[in-house]
């Protein structure tokens, strides 16, 4: 199943002008993620790796962690001790806003 990322205009320019964009790309009609009128879904093979990440730094820049979960992170990284279970979402974004802004 092909997944889908929303681009907002005006970035969603520099796709228009591609062969595959009126076949494949979709208007977001309604609007729901609040990225405004001319945005659309492009299929997430279409889109520049550098796009998405330069997108999921301004998430976590946008993010605004609680101090329990700093101290959570902090406590984390100076015990050393591998995380069994995985990592959950929102402890990756922590992890990744302090390292984006130390």
């Amino acid at each position: 199943m092909e997944q889908y990322i929303l681009v907002p205009f005006p970035e969603v320019q520099d796709y228009m002008e591609e062969d595959w964009f009126e076949e494949e790309a979709v208007l977001d009609v309604h609007d729901g993620a609040g990225a405004g009128s001319s945005s659309y879904f492009i299929p997430a093979s279409r889109i520049d790796k550098d796009y998405i990440i330069e997108n999921v730094k301004e998430l976590c820049r946008a993010y605004k962690p609680t101090q329990e979960q700093l101290d959570h992170y902090k406590s984390e990284r100076e015990s050393a001790i591998p995380y069994e279970e995985g990592i959950m979402i929102k402890e990756a974004i922590v992890m990744i806003n302090q390292e984006i802004t130390s």
